[in-house]
């Protein structure tokens, strides 16, 4: 009777649990899935800091940015992202968290400015 008790509760426990939504996600920061817009005069967050990311790209459409990167607790950048400053992403390339000399947690914040013009910046993210 005990051992029926303990698995009704187990059963219970494990089916009342939130569901939890993973998957690819596009555009997350953009209003109603749309890029986001990126200018020159102050950076913009383009992606939020989330502990359940698992990989990330991004893709500015028409101008280079300068990024920084913030916390996984969505904390900004120790130094934010300006004409001068920050890792420059060319525009019309795809850029992953680790690809082409970029290494940084999946999980981190990124901060970007654009250089150029105002841009969309589309963004996948896996989690």
């Amino acid at each position: 009777m005990l051992r029926r008790s303990i698995l009704a509760a187990m059963l219970i426990i494990v089916l009342s649990a939130p569901a939890a939504a993973y998957g690819q996600v596009i555009n997350a920061s953009g209003a109603g899935g749309a890029p986001v817009s990126v200018g020159t005069l102050s950076a913009v967050a383009i992606m939020a800091g989330d502990p359940r990311r698992i990989s990330w790209a991004i893709f500015s459409e028409s101008s280079d940015l300068r990024c920084m990167v913030g916390g996984a607790d969505n904390s900004a950048p120790a130094i934010e992202p300006s004409a001068s400053l920050g890792f420059i992403i060319k525009a019309g390339q795809y850029m992953a968290e680790s690809g082409r000399s970029l290494s940084m947690p999946a999980q981190a914040r990124l901060d970007c400015i654009a250089l150029t013009g105002t841009t969309n910046v589309d963004t996948w993210e896996e989690k």
